[in-house]
């Protein structure tokens, strides 16, 4: 998460989906909305999927495969959004997401309910279908998020916080006390 710095100004195009490419994240769902929708899309990361969605994607489709964290980062900051459509415990790469400024849309189950706040860090759907991402993507591009805001509501993902809390949940347990 630190690695995402305070995102500049400045205008953001396409969307963007980062990831290993196997089946239960579902790329796939993000490739045909975005084929229906004939909206820019870059695809980043690599797996035992990229070939059969590399022959789903449309001419607005992009795969990069596996790329530095510099350029990870610019990518982030120049997205207009993130695509989350998979069910996780958490979900790492949508809370990174956020840290770059860039609103996530996302599958409301699982971890991505804890992470995007509909609305004000993203957009939730509420079906894992092409259907439901269409519709969430077109409420996103109604809305403006600011980038700023953004990054400041994903400070609550940081490392430090997320140790601090450890270790009081850890010394309350060792001194016998309740949470």
């Amino acid at each position: 998460m630190d690695r995402f710095t305070p995102p500049p100004s400045g205008e953001r195009s396409g969307y963007v989906l980062w990831g290993r490419h196997v089946p239960y994240k579902r790329f796939d769902l993000a490739i045909e909305a975005c084929n229906q929708l004939k909206l820019p899309l870059t695809i980043i990361g690599s797996g035992p999927d990229t070939e059969r969605l590399k022959k789903m994607a449309g001419p607005t489709i992009t795969f990069t495969g596996r790329i530095s964290d510099e350029e990870l980062v610019e990518r982030a900051h120049t997205a207009k959004g993130f695509l989350f459509p998979n069910e996780e415990d958490f979900g790492i790469s949508a809370a990174e997401a956020i840290a770059a400024g860039t609103p996530v849309i996302a599958y409301a189950r699982g971890g991505a309910l804890d992470i995007v706040q509909d609305g004000e860090t993203g957009v939730l759907f509420p079906e894992q279908t092409v259907e439901s991402l269409v519709a969430a993507i077109r409420r996103a591009e109604t809305i403006e998020f600011r980038p700023s805001t953004l990054h400041r509501k994903s400070k609550r993902f940081a490392k430090s916080l997320f140790q601090t809390k450890m270790r009081k949940i850890i010394t309350d347990a060792a001194a016998g006390r309740k949470r």
